[in-house]
């Protein structure tokens, strides 16, 4: 997502609730919200997708140490998810620099 509509690079925080995805094409999941759960416990968090994860597998996201750690222990390194695209809240654990320019 990074260079999209002259954006600069972001360094991201280990707390922002961001996260990437597998895309390919048109990048349309840039800069979309989406709801993860927890399938095991329950546990819901809403992120910003703000990169593309090439190692990824279809369905899988990558999340931040802090938006991980919101979902499960940061030592079980994989969990059972499932996610959908819902609309960003106006306030969130992640920036708003696209609207920058």
């Amino acid at each position: 997502c990074y260079g999209r509509n002259g954006l600069q690079p972001y360094n991201a925080k280990s707390d922002d609730y961001i996260a990437a995805i597998l895309m390919t094409g048109n990048l349309d999941m840039c800069y979309q919200c989406i709801e993860v759960k927890n399938n095991k416990s329950g546990k819901t968090i809403c992120v910003k997708i703000i990169d593309i994860c090439a190692g990824c597998k279809p369905g899988c996201i990558d999340l931040t140490p802090g938006a991980f750690a919101a979902l499960g222990e940061l030592d079980q390194g994989v969990l059972d998810i499932s996610w959908r695209t819902v609309q960003c809240p106006k306030d969130g654990k992640w920036p708003n620099y696209e609207h920058s320019k």
